[in-house]
């Protein structure tokens, strides 16, 4: 991995399993993608007469979930990082 000058990361990953990692998705991500997805259609021309858009979200567990990726994301990287 050093060749590639991923020795550093590796090092930091320590016992971390980086397909454990990938294996597992954090909660929301598939809700951020599609929140994502939204955004570009708002964003596109020939979406621009449109003033308001309503987001009917999934179930109050998924939603939360979507709320509380942020902070996933926030704790999951700072493990890695240490």
């Amino acid at each position: 991995m050093d060749g590639m000058g991923l020795g550093i990361l590796a090092d930091q990953l320590g016992e971390l399993k980086l397909g454990e990692l990938l294996d597992t998705p954090p909660p929301g991500l598939d809700e951020a993608i599609a929140i994502s997805k939204v955004i570009q259609f708002l964003e596109a021309p020939e979406y621009s007469m449109f003033s308001r858009i309503v987001f009917d979200t999934a179930p109050t567990g998924h939603t939360l979930r979507l709320l509380s990726l942020p902070d996933f994301l926030d704790a999951s990287i700072g493990k890695i990082l240490k």
